[in-house]
């Protein structure tokens, strides 16, 4: 089940220190909901395909261009938060947390 899974990530894991807003987190549950009860978006993009993608992931950033890998950055990360050389933290791009890349994503950096 999705719900259960984004309720553990939100208190203990990866979306616990990301910088969500209630609403935000309101909608992830609210989506999480839907998707337990089988509903899918008409824009949706297939979980399978998603997973697909996630794991092509460390060739397609190999093979890009440096132009290349800022757009990926880009489409995936709104905001990445830095203090000096240390990584703080990141918040997702609407349709990276769609795809459920917050869940999927490596919390450390």
């Amino acid at each position: 089940m999705v719900r259960p899974a984004l309720d553990v990530a939100i208190e203990s894991g990866p979306l616990r220190r990301a910088e969500l807003s209630l609403a935000q987190i309101a909608v992830l549950r609210e989506e999480a909901m839907k998707i337990d009860a089988g509903e899918r978006s008409g824009n949706a993009i297939a979980p399978d395909k998603v997973a697909t993608n996630l794991r092509a992931l460390p060739q397609t950033w190999a093979k890009a261009t440096p132009a290349g890998r800022a757009e990926l950055l880009n489409s995936i990360y709104e905001r990445i938060i830095v203090r000096g050389t240390e990584f703080v933290g990141a918040r997702l791009t609407p349709e990276a947390y769609s795809l459920g890349l917050a869940l999927a994503l490596p919390e450390r950096v």
